[in-house]
């Protein structure tokens, strides 16, 4: 067993440190491990098992996109600002968790509302693609191709 790890080590050292892309493999580990923790712990909250709860500030729901984008902004100017290399692999570590965290919310990408109209995109409330209708767009006849009949269904792509 001994000679196992030490071969373990040994490859780490030559195709990983040696190679340069220390930095990149423990953003693979870190993404992949958060993975897996991110998904047990949501499907422990949808289940109401285990102390985990979602989290709400002032009535509206933290996704654990928004810890995720503000990881990947500071770990983004880090790496870019760190010209040593102590430090680098734990900024790696925090941008691969960071990473996990906005991606697992890429459904939310597609449905978020602005201030200046309705949302676009994927509603996760019925896993369907809906396009948002508005006053130019039911006096126009057609929106992006779509024609009134269309409108006047209530079809959705």
């Amino acid at each position: 067993m001994a000679r196992f790890w030490r071969d373990i080590g040994r490859s780490y050292n030559r195709h990983i440190v040696d190679a340069g892309k220390e930095e990149a493999f423990w953003i693979l580990i870190a993404f992949l491990v958060t993975f897996l923790v991110i998904r047990a712990i949501t499907h422990a909250i949808r289940r109401g098992r285990g102390p985990f709860r979602n989290l709400s500030i002032g009535g509206t729901h933290l996704h654990h996109l928004v810890p995720g984008i503000l990881l990947l902004i500071v770990t983004g100017y880090l790496s870019n600002a760190l010209h040593v290399r102590i430090g680098r692999t734990i900024v790696a570590v925090f941008f691969g968790i960071g990473a996990v965290l906005t991606l697992d919310e890429f459904a939310l990408w597609l449905n978020l509302r602005t201030s200046t109209g309705p949302s676009r995109g994927a509603d996760p409330s019925t896993r369907s693609w809906s396009r948002p209708r508005s006053a130019a767009s039911s006096s126009s006849g057609s929106v992006s191709g779509a024609t009134s009949a269309e409108h006047s269904a209530g079809s959705s792509e």
